[in-house]
């Protein structure tokens, strides 16, 4: 069973980003590790049969900070799959920002 799992990172740099994918490319079962860096965040998908207490596992291994989105089964019918994660994550910053 594929899952598509989002998580919000505290990573600086590219070097940060080349180190991360490093470590999840180790991962058993991940199929895609995507990382999109922009001033307000920073966001990784991973996509794969993997758990994703595995995937915190590692990044707190690595010693990177992450927080989990969303965790989806894939449906492979789905062709707005990113729309549907930008919805959740903004829908998380605005819970981040009511506290």
């Amino acid at each position: 069973m594929r899952r598509v799992m989002v998580f919000l990172l505290t990573i600086k740099d590219d070097r940060d980003k080349r180190m991360l994918i490093s470590t999840m490319s180790t991962l058993v079962g991940v199929d895609s590790i995507d990382i999109r860096m922009d001033e307000k965040m920073k966001v990784m998908t991973v996509i794969g049969d993997v758990c994703p207490e595995e995937v915190l596992n590692e990044l707190n291994q690595a010693k990177h900070m992450a927080q989990i989105v969303t965790v989806e089964i894939e449906d492979p019918r789905s062709k707005c799959l990113w729309n549907k994660i930008q919805e959740k994550l903004a829908e998380s910053q605005r819970i981040r920002i009511e506290y």
